[in-house]
């Protein structure tokens, strides 16, 4: 389905710029983006968006997020053990 986001940095790159979902900055770009997808859904950009979601899961992402958080403690860690 199509989604209409306003601009959180995450969403609009990669997303906004590969044309995958509206970036909307006001309720009056809401209003128009929705009135133009209830309209039909082009099968080419079904495509586009089917491709690029298949390289992508909760599980990654929740794997890619883990890792960062742990490396951060692990240098706060390292930081605090030097300071004492």
């Amino acid at each position: 389905r199509p989604v209409i986001s306003t601009a959180i940095a995450d969403v609009v790159q990669p997303y906004g710029a590969e044309n995958l979902v509206d970036i909307v900055y006001d309720a009056k770009e809401v209003v128009a983006a929705g009135e133009r997808l209830l309209g039909s859904v082009d099968p080419h950009w079904v495509q586009r968006v089917d491709k690029r979601l298949s390289t992508m899961s909760w599980d990654k992402t929740w794997a890619s997020m883990n890792g960062l958080i742990t490396r951060a403690l692990e240098g706060s860690a390292v930081k605090l053990a030097v300071v004492h």
